[in-house]
């Protein structure tokens, strides 16, 4: 089955994120890598070792092969919450592929619609509405994100202002 990028002239390339060996060979002659991997939000007994050694192996493959262009779908703040491990391991790796010299933009969206469950191009919510997809209500990540100065993280009161 071809792909609407393969259609149009993309080659893609697979590896196995937690076999860096699968990796260079799918990236050699390659110019670039664009990647959504995220362990995380799939779970399963592979999520943390693919959010960590599966992103490590990645930007070392990238240096190791040469890659021009790297792009890296990250989250938004993710430098400034090491208290939740999915967003500090996508600062790691941005700190992994600066450290070997690898070309790169790292994307830091606040949230992605999921295309399983996309209603209307809007973001798929799972649980309440003051529930992030990644399960982080706005009350869990306010402190984290209040003590490093990030905008709009402060409480906001209800009721007149005297």
């Amino acid at each position: 089955m071809t792909t609407t990028l393969e259609s149009r002239g993309v080659e893609i390339a697979r590896g196995d994120m937690l076999d860096l060996d699968s990796l260079v060979a799918a990236m050699n002659d390659a110019d670039a890598v664009i990647t959504t991997a995220a362990g995380y939000t799939r779970g399963g007994k592979n999520a943390h070792d693919i959010d960590t050694v599966g992103n490590a192996n990645l930007a070392e493959a990238a240096h190791r092969t040469g890659i021009r262009r790297f792009v890296l779908t990250s989250i938004l703040t993710s430098d400034q919450t090491p208290q939740v491990p999915h967003f500090w391991h996508k600062k790691i790796t941005e700190d992994k592929l600066e450290q070997l010299g690898v070309p790169f933009v790292a994307l830091r969206p606040g949230g992605l619609p999921r295309p399983d469950r996309n209603h209307g191009g809007q973001p798929d919510r799972q649980g309440p509405p003051d529930v992030d997809r990644q399960g982080h209500s706005p009350a869990d990540l306010r402190p984290h994100l209040r003590a490093r100065g990030v905008p709009g993280s402060r409480r906001r009161r209800r009721g007149r202002q005297r």
